[in-house]
């Protein structure tokens, strides 16, 4: 049984999906994911040696915390300039091959 909240009308609904249905939803995601075609890393970027915070976000299709986590974790290392965080081609292009 899911629960959610309209926001919009700030009501409780309640729908109840049986496990055959919730397992047809998730393939059909899954399906429709992998029909989309996937980014060209060499059109994308050109074989810059590093790359902006944004364009590391758009290639690797994470969000700004995960970018973060990745960090954190020593799994992207980060050259700081100024303020600024750029990454090294060869390292994002590492993360995609590998599937981190």
């Amino acid at each position: 049984m899911l629960v959610f909240m309209n926001s919009h009308f700030q009501s409780n609904n309640t729908v109840t999906i049986n496990l055959n249905d919730l397992e047809s939803i998730v393939e059909r995601i899954i399906s429709r994911r992998e029909r989309q075609p996937r980014k060209s890393i060499d059109s994308e970027i050109n074989h810059k040696p590093v790359l902006s915070t944004k364009e590391v976000l758009s290639l690797l299709n994470i969000s700004t915390h995960t970018l973060y986590n990745l960090r954190e974790a020593g799994r992207l290392k980060p050259i700081k300039f100024g303020t600024k965080y750029m990454y090294r081609y060869s390292d994002v292009v590492s993360i995609l091959e590998n599937n981190d």
